[in-house]
């Protein structure tokens, strides 16, 4: 399903200015919002509210939480974790050109992706990617990139 409105659209460059908070008139196209666990909706509404990242910021952000993957115990679901440490980067890549809209929903899968406490304690548990999984999944549905959703 892809957002409506998206003549927000505008030609974006690869490292734009970074705008100001959601606008209002956005707000209705995050009614999808409801669809997630009740611990992933308090965390994304809080994401939805930040500024901006530029992509390389993000990029080194699924860099440093990859190495912690990697180096976490033997509960955490390092093949999860690590397939949606891949699918951040590929989902970066495929907003790069896109309306500042969808940015800003890459930026919120990301962004929860990399709190390693979201809903979930992500290392902790062979469940902690689930939450993330949600998320990202909800993320690229909207976004109508169906190629990077993840099964858990």
């Amino acid at each position: 399903m892809r957002i409506p409105g998206r003549s927000v659209c505008v030609g974006v460059t690869a490292e734009p200015p970074r705008p100001a908070p959601v606008p209002e008139d956005w707000l209705p196209q995050f009614e999808w919002l409801a669809e997630l666990l009740s611990d992933s909706r308090a965390v994304v509404s809080t994401l939805l509210w930040e500024p901006l990242f530029r992509p390389s910021e993000l990029r080194a952000q699924i860099d440093r939480y990859r190495a912690e993957i990697e180096n976490a115990g033997p509960l955490a679901d390092h093949a999860l974790g690590l397939q949606l440490a891949d699918n951040a980067k590929a989902l970066l890549d495929a907003v790069r050109d896109r309306c500042d809209l969808d940015q800003r929903l890459a930026q919120i899968a990301v962004r929860y992706f990399v709190l390693g406490d979201d809903g979930d304690d992500d290392l902790m548990s062979p469940f902690g990617f689930d939450d993330d999984v949600e998320v990202f999944n909800a993320v690229v549905e909207r976004i109508g990139l169906r190629e990077l959703l993840i099964s858990a």
